[in-house]
């Protein structure tokens, strides 16, 4: 048999993309969202918190309307899919449609509909929205000087869609825009679902709730009616299965004791990362390359444990944004900001703000009040409302396996 590797088997914090026979549970959420799609003329939304494997799932459901599994070609065969995904300097849904159309690469717009993006009107229209996307985002001064309605992209962005349709009238288009969240505004969405009847919109993105990822989602109406799906976390059933599947994928080469899978599965959180970054330690602490049997006992999970809470910031950017993982230099360097995070870890789930300060001793709280705020600027955690969240997955776990 041929080596493993453990970076094949296990991919931590990292969206599962064609790899299907990765992916485990959710059946129930890919099943409703594929009846939601086939729906002429819905859209969907994917939304959760951070890393419970919302990027996936829209994969796996990409994957499908796209043909790749067989079992449902013949109910999406007139689909085509395109992916984008959003970044913090598209600033809201405009610079995100402007971004959509001007793009290249695998499911683009422009590589999914080349024919349609080769005639002469997609060329003057592109130009046009790149010309008022450098206007109002960019900083070009030329470009400064033209003064131009937000509301334009939307008109420009549904003359290429009726463009592509000419090409394509057999073809329903389905659009999937992932990490929604990074848009700092949100207003317009659903006048754009409202107004948009060339092609069907898939949002992705975390949020608490639906008015976080669109502001303005009454105004969708009937397109958005039962088509909203808060991601949960996955159960320990769910989470166990990412072990299985590893084994299997190893050819056998692999086996997790059931006492180290039932610990892991408690100190995820129900997050799937984590359970994919201590199956990918588990084995690189024995070896780089499985080329006979291996078994993780029990015994072994301190120690896979103690070693991931030592990542350093370049190590963890293998698999997680850096901005967001600081733990190791919270834990061997800053004491008190490890407190304030312990305390945070154990108050996580719905802690006002002023219930926190009143944990914290009068002589403490000016300190603890700047290093909350340090928290913040770097993403550590954030606020909702007069709540306060973790951010970062690997610190939330990090805090309840350390207590």
């Amino acid at each position: 048999m041929k080596n493993i590797k453990a970076d094949k088997i296990f991919f931590p914090f990292q969206p599962i993309r064609e790899r299907h026979d990765f992916f485990v549970g959710r059946t129930k959420f890919i099943e409703k969202a594929l009846d939601s799609i086939s729906t002429e003329g819905s859209c969907t939304i994917f939304y959760g918190e951070r890393q419970v494997g919302k990027t996936s799932l829209g994969n796996q459901i990409l994957n499908i309307v796209n043909e790749r599994i067989p079992e449902y070609q013949e109910t999406f065969k007139n689909f085509k899919s395109v992916w984008y995904d959003c970044k913090q300097s598209d600033q809201n849904i405009e610079g995100a449609l402007s971004a959509l159309v001007t793009s290249e690469g695998k499911n683009s717009l422009q590589s999914v509909f080349k024919v349609a993006f080769e005639d002469s009107r997609t060329i003057k229209l592109k130009e046009k929205i790149s010309i008022i996307y450098s206007s109002l985002f960019g900083s070009d001064p030329v470009a400064k000087k033209g003064k131009y309605h937000f509301g334009e992209v939307f008109h420009l962005f549904q003359q290429i869609l009726d463009i592509i349709h000419d090409y394509y009238p057999q073809s329903r288009v389905l659009i999937f825009l992932d990490e929604f969240d990074r848009l700092s505004r949100k207003d317009g969405i659903g006048d754009l679902i409202k107004s948009t009847y060339n092609a069907q919109f898939i949002f992705i993105g975390i949020a608490e709730n639906i008015e976080e990822i669109i502001y303005d989602h009454q105004s969708a109406g009937r397109k958005l009616y039962g088509n909203l799906f808060k991601i949960p976390t996955l159960n320990n059933d769910e989470l166990t299965e990412i072990f299985l599947r590893a084994e299997v994928q190893s050819e056998g080469k692999i086996q997790f004791d059931k006492k180290f899978i039932r610990q892991a599965c408690d100190d995820s959180g129900g997050l799937p990362g984590f359970i994919h970054l201590i199956g990918l330690y588990a084995i690189r602490m024995k070896k780089k390359e499985i080329d006979e049997p291996i078994r993780i006992e029990a015994n072994d999970y301190p120690i896979i444990v103690n070693e991931i809470l030592g990542l350093d910031e370049i190590e963890t950017s293998n698999f997680l944004d850096p901005r967001l993982t600081m733990l190791n230099d919270i834990i061997k360097n800053d004491r008190n900001s490890m407190e304030i995070l312990s305390i945070l870890s154990e108050f996580n789930k719905g802690l006002r703000l002023t219930d926190l300060y009143d944990k914290v001793s009068p002589d403490f709280r000016g300190f603890f009040d700047s290093r909350i705020r340090n928290l913040l600027d770097n993403q550590i955690i954030r606020t909702q409302g007069d709540r306060i969240k973790f951010q970062d997955p690997l610190i939330k776990i990090g805090m309840k396996v350390l207590k």
